[in-house]
């Protein structure tokens, strides 16, 4: 009573947060098909993007980014930007799913150390020792929880820089992890609404949905129009998705033309997107 934090509930140092941080922790390990005693799970407060710098910066070791893209491009600016980016070094990074043109690098090496997992997970295996989600995305949590998740093995090998005092440092979550706590205010309505989705997950209603939805829009879309593959839809940049876009307001931020992300929408206005589209192919 009378903490830090405007909740009805409870704040982030009290034993009914520690509790719930622990089995939130303990559900994702679960949900992602990885051995608690392996692996280490730390929920970040911001993006996916916030997640990946996070790894890149706390790495003792420069890398070498193996995939291309959007994303891609990305760690490789921020791995230049602090001076942690080799195109020689035998620790690998890439991204699984460049959603900007919908791409799956199914090649990358079997030995990849550090991989974005922001857009590929859970509908594609996670890679690396190392590697970065996040919840809004097809989990379907509310925005601003990223998670990251490495190998316990880490910690002794060296890979990891302890002596610093960054909010992106990795080596403070350590620090907190035995109490099951963060090393700033995490966001706690944020954790619970994981914990919820985690518990009600359905993954084979889940993967039945991103199939169903594929295949009905390539019954009224040429497969000419239509870059990649998977659970992000890109449509070619033409008048024709132009008009698209206009009016249902699809996303429309990557260089390749607007994208619908299979895993978000409802079924009602997928079907009013449906009844639509033989206007415009």
């Amino acid at each position: 009573m009378f903490g830090p934090n405007h909740s009805p509930r409870y704040h982030h140092r009290e034993r009914d947060f520690s509790e719930h941080y622990a089995d939130t922790a303990r559900l994702f390990c679960e949900f992602a098909g990885i051995d608690t005693d392996d692996w280490d799970v730390f929920f970040v407060t911001g993006s996916g993007t916030c997640a990946i710098q996070t790894i890149l910066y706390s790495l003792s070791d420069q890398l070498n980014v193996v995939t291309e893209g959007h994303f891609s491009d990305r760690i490789k600016r921020y791995l230049t930007d602090i001076g942690k980016k080799s195109n020689s070094s035998s620790k690998t990074a890439g991204v699984v799913y460049e959603t900007s043109i919908s791409h799956l690098n199914d090649d990358l090496p079997d030995d990849i150390f550090m991989c974005d997992c922001v857009s590929s997970f859970p509908y594609y295996e996670p890679k690396g020792q190392i590697w970065a989600t996040v919840t809004s995305k097809q989990i379907g949590c509310a925005p601003g929880l990223s998670i990251v998740v490495m190998k316990k093995s880490l910690w002794d090998d060296g890979s990891i820089n302890f002596a610093d005092e960054s909010y992106l440092s990795l080596g403070k979550f350590k620090a907190k992890r035995e109490d099951h706590q963060t090393p700033h205010t995490p966001a706690i309505t944020l954790i619970d609404d994981l914990n919820e989705k985690l518990r009600n997950w359905d993954a084979e209603r889940f993967r039945t949905m991103i199939s169903k939805r594929r295949n009905e829009l390539l019954m009224h879309i040429p497969t000419d129009c239509i870059i990649g593959d998977g659970p992000v839809l890109t449509l070619k940049d033409d008048e024709r998705s132009r008009g698209l876009t206009t009016l249902f307001n699809l996303y429309n931020y990557s260089s390749d033309g607007p994208q619908l992300f299979l895993w978000s929408g409802t079924g009602k206005q997928y079907d009013k997107l449906y009844e639509r589209l033989g206007e415009f192919y």
